[in-house]
């Protein structure tokens, strides 16, 4: 009976260590997923006080892919789960992504959209002035890009670059195709030098002018020279 006695009182003493161990580890995750969602608030606060579009898109890509990037694999990580932190981290990271996509460069290629009837008289004009918004856009937008618009994660950086290189330069190689006849007034940048100023605009250093010399200075300068 005193065996049985020691056993019963061994089993309780286990059974409330894991009891503790276990109410330990949730009182943990609830305190850390509290501190979590206190800092989603303070950034969504943040979002919300932010009058530039795609600059606040941009803080959220940055700031979500960051926690994202900082929190998967750790103990962090773990005791929040993987689920939990691609829910709200990844996911908004993403979703930031491509609103940022849509909103600095879609609107840029949508000016090169092929709507011109080229029976027009005025059709030659119309290219015109369809280039030259691009350009004047291009410029604004790659300045802003250089100037503050920035995305310090590498990664994140070339996966950006990447993406606008592929939703940009086939539009603008496909517009210069399609009305070359109208644009043999003024040498434009070829889709490969295209590729170059986008290029720069997201931080590459190695960029060549179409005369084989490396660029300096300004964005903008180079596209005028590149024209």
């Amino acid at each position: 009976m005193a065996k049985i006695l020691r056993t019963e009182q061994t089993w309780k003493t286990e059974l409330m260590v894991s009891s503790k161990h276990e109410t330990d580890e949730d009182l943990l995750k609830y305190a850390i997923s509290n501190v979590m969602e206190a800092l989603q608030r303070n950034i969504e606060s943040k979002r919300l006080s932010s009058k530039d579009k795609i600059l606040m898109n941009i803080f959220m890509m940055n700031t979500y892919w960051y926690m994202y990037m900082r929190t998967k694999n750790t103990e962090l990580g773990d005791l929040l789960g993987e689920k939990y932190i691609k829910e709200n981290y990844k996911a908004v990271a993403e979703e930031s992504a491509y609103l940022y996509q849509k909103q600095a460069w879609l609107v840029l290629v949508k000016i090169l959209d092929h709507d011109i009837n080229l029976e027009e008289k005025r059709s030659g004009r119309l290219v015109n002035e369809k280039i030259e918004t691009f350009f004047k856009c291009l410029s604004e937008i790659c300045e802003r890009h250089r100037s503050f618009y920035s995305i310090p994660d590498v990664d994140l950086r070339e996966q950006m670059r990447d993406a606008t290189v592929k939703l940009v330069v086939p539009i603008y190689a496909e517009f210069l195709e399609s009305y070359s006849g109208f644009l043999q007034r003024k040498a434009y940048p070829s889709p490969q030098r295209m590729q170059g100023l986008l290029g720069k605009a997201f931080g590459s250093n190695i960029d060549w002018n179409l005369n084989g010399g490396r660029n300096s200075g300004s964005l903008e300068t180079d596209i005028r020279r590149s024209r």
